[in-house]
């Protein structure tokens, strides 16, 4: 695969990721779920302590029109987004964002999924001269998306890893 992790240094008012980034979430592929599934307690807090986004980085988080309460539980304050059917969570983000303006305001496009679904969106956000960086499990990644990123940001299996991941209440 040939990912590698993205780390940098960065001040108060950008991202880890370098300047200011927005975030498509599809938080149903980061957790493994399945339709009627709730979403795993605490993967915002993961996803935050691992990617680092910055104060001013925006979120879009795509989920199942049933998971609307865990998605909005997970990423307080992110722009939340609801789909129906296989790639439902795919489709609203990509009906949300228009990336000539995104490209405006933000130097960096971070796809919290590895659904090769996300392929054109990353080659676009490229043409239009931002860095994409990709959050996924290793064993999910797209080998179209994989290639067309800047980084790349492994993210844990929460299933088979979700000791590790409690958080305090």
């Amino acid at each position: 695969m040939g990912g590698h992790q993205t780390r940098s240094r960065h001040s108060p008012k950008t991202s880890a990721l370098g300047g200011r980034a927005v975030h498509l979430v599809d938080i149903e592929n980061l957790c493994v779920n399945h339709s009627g599934q709730p979403i795993n307690t605490g993967v915002g807090d993961i996803y935050r302590s691992i990617v680092r986004p910055g104060p001013n980085d925006q979120f879009i988080v795509a989920s199942d029109a049933s998971r609307i309460f865990d998605a909005r539980r997970e990423f307080q304050g992110a722009r939340i987004v609801h789909g129906t059917g296989p790639d439902g969570a795919e489709v609203a983000i990509e009906h949300e964002v228009d990336l000539r303006h995104v490209a405006t305001h933000f130097t960096t496009l971070v796809i919290a999924s590895g659904d090769g679904y996300f392929t054109p969106t990353a080659r676009r956000a490229q043409e239009l001269g931002m860095r994409v960086v990709v959050v996924s499990r290793e064993s999910c990644l797209a080998r179209s998306l994989a290639h067309c990123t800047h980084g790349f940001i492994a993210f844990p299996d929460l299933n088979t890893h979700a000791s590790e991941f409690t958080t305090a209440s």
